[in-house]
């Protein structure tokens, strides 16, 4: 096929950092028909996802009015740059994700005059812990958006029951498709463990227990309460020999260390920076346990990773990790009891032979589900509806 027949799709994207948001569109790029399709993505500006994109042959456009808090004339701004780039472009399918850009990009794509509008939730933004202003404000907004888009893929089905509840979605128009990884890439160490890079720079020798903890260091992973965990457990096990590594930077790092410093817990805990793909996949296969705990999530690609990985996951018990950490894969907690993961983390130190059990069962929950092949083709399907897709004369805007 010419490149001149190749469909031009748009994923919407904003912040320009590759962390799961961002890795599900690379995802879907890479089991895409790039002979069919031809892949842009919006992003608010520079950074290292748009490095990555282009690294990958795949064309960023960088629109700076489309700012993460709401801001009304930026927001009217990045509306109207939206609407002018989906017409420049004649893009075929524009596929929004999160709130913000899934609410303007939905929005600017119907008048724009794109065939097919997908949105991809990846978490809720009016989740219980956010203010009840903020909740109606998106509430409303997002039953708005709903109406000129064409269909609404969650990665959770709590969270798509919640939206069919609420009306902000419907039944027909909505679907549930989980996030993958890569099972050949993140799988359970082979043979015994013998002494490893991540522990001798921990001081941690192989026999101890590797607690591993990355993600973004923001209010949604809760880092301070690492330090609350970590300090639980120094009085479970005085004694005994293991480490909690921190891999992952953000806002709450200078927070996160005073905290640690408060403490006195700085001989349990290191802070190794961020973490890229090589250093995870190598992480994995060092540590023996994964420690989440999230205030919210949709499907987090950490958990799926350290499953594939053959690892238990502590976790906060919020509505997404309900449907990865599941009954003999690990456990979930009390979200904000630092107690509460510290006795988890306690009887998984003394029971190795449980902790290889449960690592095994969340290998083969992640071979049942989380396959990035499988389910990143499924998203893909959804670009089909464009070549039988007659809307020239159809209303702007449709009933959600």
């Amino acid at each position: 096929m010419s490149q001149a027949a190749k469909i031009p799709i748009c994923h919407v994207q904003l912040l320009p950092l590759l962390s799961g948001v961002q890795r599900v569109s690379l995802q879907i790029f890479d089991v895409l028909d790039r002979d069919r399709f031809e892949p842009h993505v919006v992003l608010q500006g520079p950074g290292p996802f748009g490095d990555e994109l282009r690294e990958r042959g795949i064309r960023v456009h960088h629109l700076p009015n489309l700012v993460r808090p709401i801001h009304p004339l930026r927001d009217v701004l990045a509306y109207r740059d939206l609407k002018r780039l989906f017409r420049a472009e004649r893009f075929q399918v524009v596929h929004t994700h999160c709130s913000k850009p899934g609410i303007l990009g939905r929005i600017a794509a119907r008048n724009a005059g794109v065939p097919l509008i997908l949105h991809h939730v990846h978490s809720i933004a009016f989740h219980h812990l956010a203010p009840t202003p903020v909740r109606a404000f998106y509430g409303r907004s997002e039953r708005f958006a709903a109406g000129y888009g064409d269909r609404t893929v969650f990665v959770n089905h709590a969270d798509r029951h919640d939206s069919i509840r609420r009306r902000l979605v419907t039944t027909a128009r909505s679907t549930v498709i989980y996030n993958g990884t890569d099972l050949h890439r993140f799988h359970p160490r082979q043979g015994p463990r013998f002494d490893s890079p991540l522990r001798r720079s921990v001081g941690l020798g192989r026999d101890g227990m590797l607690i591993y903890f990355v993600a973004r260091l923001e209010r949604p992973k809760q880092p301070v309460l690492l330090a609350e965990i970590a300090a639980e457990l120094d009085r479970m096990l005085p004694e005994e020999a293991w480490k909690l590594v921190i891999a992952g930077e953000g806002s709450y790092r200078r927070t996160l260390e005073r905290k640690i410093t408060r403490l006195g817990i700085g001989h349990r805990i290191r802070l190794v920076g961020w973490h890229d793909e090589t250093a995870k996949a190598a992480a994995y296969q060092e540590a023996d346990v994964v420690l989440q705990p999230s205030l919210w999530e949709g499907l987090s690609l950490t958990l799926i990773e350290a499953q594939a990985s053959g690892l238990p996951c502590v976790v906060g018990d919020v509505s997404g990790n309900r449907e990865v950490v599941v009954d003999r894969t690990g456990w979930r907690c009390a979200p904000s009891d630092a107690e509460d993961y510290a006795r988890r983390l306690e009887w998984l130190f003394r029971r190795p032979e449980a902790r290889r059990v449960m690592g095994s069962e969340a290998r083969k929950h992640a071979e049942r589900n989380f396959d990035v092949e499988t389910n990143m083709r499924a998203v893909a399907k959804l670009y089909d509806a464009v070549d039988v897709k007659q809307r020239q004369d159809r209303p702007r805007r449709l009933a959600a």
